[in-house]
C-alpha cells in the first residue's frame, strides 16, 4: 500500500516558489512564500476576494490540510488543469467554510473529504487577520493509471534536455524496460549531478522505495553501461538505485 497521509512540499521545499502565488500581490513579508507551515511569517490576503493559489505539479489526492496563523475559517477550491476550480464541500456551487482553531500548536491539522487535484485555491473567510501558513497531506492520485501502470504525467528536469515519468508497480528490470522502450523512451540514466539531485528531491514527494535505473551489464558482464548509451562518468546515483518500482525517461 502507498503512503497516502504524506506531507506534499509546502513545509519542507518540494512544492517551489514559482508554485505558490497570490490573486492580489502582497508585500514581501506577507507575500505568498511565507505561506509555508512553520514559515517565520505568514501569508496575509490583500482583499475580501484574495486567495493563495499553489500548483502541487502532479495531480495528488488530497486528504488532509495544516494550518497555523490567526485565519479561523477558510475556502478551499481545487482543480487539475489550473484553469477550472471546484468548491469544496457538499453543494455543487458553494465553497464549504472550514473552521481552523488558531490557538492549536504547533498547527492545526483538518482531516478533510478526499479530492483529487493539481491546483489548489485557499481563502480565508474569517479570523483577526486572516493570515495562514499551511501545509497538504495525500498521495498521487490512483487516477493516473494508464495500461495498468500507476504513472505520473511527464515533467522536466530544469538544465537538462530530459523529461522523466515515474511509474509504481513492482515488476523485473526487463519487464520496466520493456514498459520504457513501448513508450519511446528509456530507464533512468542518472548521468549528471544536475539529473541525480533532481531526482533525489523529487522522489522525496513520494514514499521512500527503491527505483529501476538504466544502468545494466547484462550484455557486457564486465563492464557496466546505460541502457541510452550515456557515458558512465557519474556514479552518484547509488543511493538511489534497486528494487521495487522504476522510472520512465526520454528526451524529446
Amino acid at each position: 500500500m502507498f503512503d497516502c497521509d504524506a506531507p506534499l512540499g509546502m513545509e519542507n521545499g518540494n512544492i517551489n516558489d514559482d508554485q505558490i502565488t497570490a490573486k492580489v500581490r502582497s508585500p514581501s513579508t506577507t507575500g505568498p512564500l511565507k505561506s509555508r507551515l512553520r514559515s517565520n511569517d505568514a501569508w496575509c490576503p490583500q482583499a475580501k476576494d484574495d486567495y493563495l493559489q499553489i500548483d502541487l505539479g502532479s495531480i495528488y489526492k488530497i486528504k488532509n490540510i495544516a494550518v497555523q496563523g490567526l485565519a479561523t475559517s477558510y475556502c478551499i477550491q481545487y482543480g487539475k488543469d489550473g484553469k477550472t476550480y471546484k468548491p469544496y464541500g457538499l453543494r455543487a456551487s458553494t465553497c464549504e467554510e472550514l473552521s481552523s482553531d488558531a490557538s492549536t500548536e504547533p498547527h492545526f491539522l483538518k482531516k478533510l473529504r478526499p479530492f483529487i487535484a493539481r491546483h489548489i485555491r485557499i481563502r480565508p473567510t474569517q479570523g483577526s487577520n486572516k493570515c495562514v501558513r499551511l501545509e497538504f497531506y495525500g498521495c498521487l492520485s490512483e487516477n493516473l493509471v494508464f495500461g495498468g501502470y500507476r504513472t505520473t504525467p511527464w515533467e522536466k528536469i530544469p538544465s537538462s534536455a530530459y523529461q522523466i515519468q515515474i511509474n509504481h508497480i513492482q515488476i523485473s528490470w526487463n519487464d520496466a524496460r520493456s514498459y520504457c522502450l513501448e513508450q519511446k523512451a528509456d530507464l533512468l540514466s542518472m548521468s549528471t549531478a544536475t539529473i541525480a539531485e533532481y531526482i533525489k528531491t523529487r522522489l522525496t514527494r513520494l514514499r521512500p522505495f527503491s527505483w529501476w535505473i538504466g544502468l545494466t551489464d547484462r550484455d557486457y558482464p564486465t563492464t557496466y553501461y546505460w541502457t541510452d548509451t550515456s557515458p558512465v562518468n557519474y556514479i552518484g546515483w547509488a543511493a538511489y538505485s534497486a528494487y521495487s518500482m522504476f522510472l520512465n525517461f526520454y528526451n524529446r
